[in-house]
């Protein structure tokens, strides 16, 4: 049950280029992680004008070359670093191409979670292997 979460600058697009944004990102992560698609929970988090800071400076819109938008993709232990890497990639790759920004501006990390430590729906999630 892999979660992405983007948070950016204000992008200056509509609504809807967010909505298929958030689309291409459930299905890069269904398939790189080999997860159903219905298990992929995706969140976009808009950052307050002037509420991120990077190279000295509080930006009010995001630029193409600056304040690259904050990616993070959490799933269950057990991915190949070829799996974690392939959906890093290519995530960051959708987002810089979707939001028209410079190619390599987007901060991406995946974040392993262990079985067990994961409760969605009322139940304690375990990992099987």
């Amino acid at each position: 049950m892999p979660m992405i979460e983007l948070q950016a600058l204000p992008q200056g697009i509509g609504q809807e280029r967010i909505q298929e944004l958030l689309q291409e990102l459930a299905a890069i992560a269904s398939e790189t992680l080999r997860a159903p698609l219905k298990a992929v929970f995706v969140i976009f988090r808009p950052l307050e004008a002037g509420h991120y800071m990077h190279m000295e400076s509080a930006l009010p819109l995001q630029t193409k070359d600056s304040h690259p938008p904050l990616l993070r993709i959490s799933a269950f232990t057990g991915r190949s670093p070829e799996q974690i890497s392939d959906c890093l990639r290519k995530s960051a790759n959708a987002i810089a191409l979707s939001l028209n920004l410079d190619p390599g501006n987007v901060f991406a990390s995946f974040v392993e979670l262990q079985s067990g430590h994961v409760l969605t729906g009322g139940i304690l999630r375990r990992h099987s292997v």
